[in-house]
């Protein structure tokens, strides 16, 4: 499925020693998306050999074209382009140029956890300057690396290797399949401003996942922000179960042009990515904790033409207006500069009251973002520390020991 649009209106890790490696065959669910952050580090590295030195740019992934195919490149390596037409075969081949498609190429590699990923499928090919559409169609493959040396190009081609076979395996009808909803177009229905609005488009994010989502998003002031009928936060993930048990979860997230009815969204000019590996459990709910804190720590990030909104303008959609970048930074300045005196505010009246008395407060937790209430009705958030679970081998957030403040 080429993923799920929502509105939402409020008013206020496992090491392994053995590797693992699966490939998972995803069928669209429908024939386009459903009404409802990555930039790469700076770092490419070259994929030729799979380990070559690594080389340093600054230049967005964008789709390196040709007479032959043109593939659109969403990776660390420079020279995916030329590793992906290498293994194409001539029918594929045949097909991309006939039907100016492009191949839609997403890989990872995460150091610290030996773990990366590779996605590939197809999508009509974008007007210059644009980023094209996720593809409705697509496979992708994980892999963790065994204790010992590892290599994040190694891992990497390797997964591409194998989605390129797949590619080169499957059916063109299947190929094809929702291809529609990667092309340019799509409808807009006329939507009342609203500040207390956010959009999401996601893709393989269940209902528990998005809502943890919303209430990141929420939690940041988005609504007040960001013109929801003008741009969307876009969480892209991808999980994995394998066979001994042991889930793999990777989430991309940012923001992007807010999509049209009957397509598919176009990749975010800047996305900021997570992995998390864990002992049993579910794919979906290893998404559900991972995605609020992906988008956490994306919005975390500068609010700047340099930051999470570098590239913006490669996912334009005709006929909409994107924000004025300038102005959305000063305003996200002003939310940061209320929260930091709403906090010394809050530090300096427990600094002058003094009590024997016993707190107590009731607390709304989404992962580690936590809302205490007092029984006054005061409000305080919190971050909650990671601990260690010896009994389960996880870490967790930890939720009651600083429950009250105390």
């Amino acid at each position: 499925m080429g993923g799920e649009e929502r509105t939402d209106k409020r008013t206020r890790a496992l090491s392994t020693k053995h590797s693992k490696q699966f490939n998972f065959f995803e069928e669209p669910m429908s024939l386009f998306e459903s009404p409802s952050l990555h930039w790469l580090s700076g770092v490419r590295a070259a994929l030729s050999t799979f380990s070559l030195a690594l080389t340093f740019l600054h230049t967005p992934p964008v789709a390196a074209q040709t007479q032959e195919v043109s593939v659109s490149n969403f990776t660390p390596y420079e020279d995916v382009p030329a590793f992906v037409r290498e293994r194409l075969s001539d029918n594929i081949k045949s097909l991309v140029r006939d039907k100016q498609l492009t191949v839609f190429v997403l890989a990872d590699a995460y150091d610290g956890r030996k773990a990366c990923f590779a996605l590939a499928g197809l999508s009509y090919r974008a007007p210059n300057g644009l980023n094209p559409r996720t593809p409705s169609y697509r496979n992708f493959s994980h892999s963790v690396g065994a204790d010992g040396e590892w290599k994040a190009a190694e891992c990497v081609g390797s997964q591409l290797q194998k989605v390129i076979q797949w590619l080169n395996e499957a059916k063109p009808e299947a190929l094809l399949n929702g291809l529609e909803a990667t092309a340019e177009g799509g409808k807009r229905v006329d939507e009342p401003v609203d500040n207390t609005k956010v959009n999401l488009r996601s893709v393989n994010l269940s209902d528990v996942a998005q809502d943890a989502v919303f209430t990141t998003l929420h939690d940041h002031e988005v609504g007040a922000l960001l013109d929801y009928r003008k741009v969307q936060a876009a969480v892209y993930a991808t999980s994995i179960a394998f066979k001994d048990g042991d889930i793999m979860c990777t989430v991309h997230a940012g923001f992007n042009a807010r999509t049209p009815e009957g397509r598919n969204m176009r990749w975010p000019g800047y996305t900021y990515s997570m992995v998390r590996l864990q002992t049993g459990g579910t794919p979906d709910g290893c998404i559900e904790t991972l995605a609020p804190a992906t988008v956490n720590e994306m919005l975390k990030q500068p609010w700047s033409a340099k930051g999470i909104f570098q590239d913006l303008d490669r996912t334009r959609e005709a006929g909409l207006a994107l924000p004025d970048i300038g102005a959305t930074a000063a305003k996200r300045a002003a939310v940061l500069k209320k929260w930091a005196a709403a906090e010394r505010a809050t530090k300096t009246q427990q600094a002058r009251t003094v009590s024997n008395n016993v707190l107590t407060c009731t607390n709304r937790c989404v992962n580690g973002a936590c809302v205490r209430t007092f029984s006054n009705g005061r409000q305080e958030r919190w971050q909650a520390p990671r601990v260690f679970n010896p009994m389960n081998q996880n870490w967790e957030w930890d939720t009651t020991t600083n429950a009250c403040g105390g």
